[in-house]
């Protein structure tokens, strides 16, 4: 990848006068000029013809204007409930730092592997339960089933079973973990 600011220094190590460039790369040479002195403002065709002749690939991507509340991404969070925080409060600190931000950089790290298998099924079905509700394709890692061997009813009331059994979302259902449908709801 070379970015605008390395044109000139990438020209320069391959030898080639501004000229041959522009020649070579049949790239206007004011045009090119501009982007060499770093005040030029290409076009996606001038880009392409570039990283063809540098022999480089040309990636395009957006980024976010904002910056994403890194402490609360699924990696940090299951970091803190390996470490020894209760899950409740780390989970849902990611539920709500997810629907103020509705930020997809907070759901897509895999879970820490110190993280137990149970509370990583949990966490996906949390996460995947999260994208529905944004209308977002759930990360990979969230996607794949994590079907728990005993059925985990979170709630752990033998009243409540009845009700978890009917009312669990299939995001929850398919790992075996079974909640209220309230259960991603703040008091």
């Amino acid at each position: 990848m070379i970015p605008l600011s390395q044109i000139k220094a990438f020209q320069e190590s391959r030898s080639v006068s501004e000229r041959e460039l522009a020649k070579s790369t049949k790239i206007n040479r004011m045009t090119l000029r501009g982007l060499i002195l770093g005040t030029g403002n290409p076009t996606l065709k001038v880009m392409e013809k570039l990283a063809n002749y540098f022999d480089c690939k040309l990636r395009i991507s957006f980024e976010p204007k904002t910056d994403c509340p890194t402490e609360m991404s699924t990696a940090a969070v299951s970091m803190r409930v390996a470490a020894g925080e209760s899950w409740k409060i780390a989970f849902f600190d990611l539920v709500d730092a997810f629907r103020k931000n509705q930020d997809y950089r907070l759901v897509m790290l895999r879970p820490t592997k110190k993280l137990d298998p149970r509370l990583k099924a949990l966490l996906a079905s949390i996460v995947c339960e999260l994208c529905k509700e944004t209308k977002l394709t759930p990360p990979p890692w969230a996607m794949q089933v994590q079907f728990q061997e005993n059925p985990w009813f979170v709630s752990g009331m033998e009243s409540l079973k009845a009700s978890a059994l009917q009312e669990s979302p299939l995001s929850f259902r398919k790992n075996n973990i079974f909640v209220l449908k309230n259960f991603l709801n703040r008091a």
